[in-house]
């Protein structure tokens, strides 16, 4: 796998975070799967699962958005397609709380991970971003996992 990552573009220096993000999302993930926020197709109902959560666990908007500033400041976005190229669209919602944003965020982040250039032209790859995004990414995580210890139980059931 080594030799795969050279060829990343992500700095070696680097590639204990991610794989520390994939590791730690894809338990996150199998304890929502578990946790029943699946669809007709077996896919996670991201949304579904914010809105079980902020109902369950209130939490304050503002701290969450001061421990993690980058992920509701400066969010992932989704890539989209026009004839002309390539773009990136941001994905806010403004009736979706900050528990959803977060749960989306996240997810859309994961999705972006080594985009091998998918940038609109004159835009390039920003690593310090991915940085914190994946940093923040883990943090919104353990955050979600310290409220809720049925879904933390079942993530570290995980092994």
């Amino acid at each position: 796998a080594e030799s795969l990552l050279v060829h990343s573009g992500v700095p070696r220096e680097r590639w204990g975070l991610y794989f520390d993000f994939f590791a730690v999302f894809a338990r996150f993930e199998y304890a929502l799967a578990r946790s029943k926020f699946l669809d007709d197709r077996g896919h996670i109902t991201w949304k579904r699962a914010a809105r079980r959560f902020e109902t369950e666990y209130p939490m304050d908007a503002g701290s969450l958005r001061k421990r993690i500033p980058i992920l509701f400041e400066r969010p992932p976005k989704e890539l989209k397609r026009r004839r002309s190229g390539v773009y990136w669209e941001s994905i806010v919602e403004p009736s979706w709380s900050d528990a959803t944003l977060g749960f989306v965020y996240v997810k859309t982040g994961r999705n972006n991970l080594f985009p091998g250039g998918k940038w609109p032209e004159g835009q390039g790859y920003d690593a310090e971003r991915d940085w914190e995004l994946l940093t923040q990414s883990l943090t919104f995580i353990e955050f979600l996992l310290s409220r809720d210890q049925r879904l933390r139980k079942v993530f570290e059931e995980f092994r």
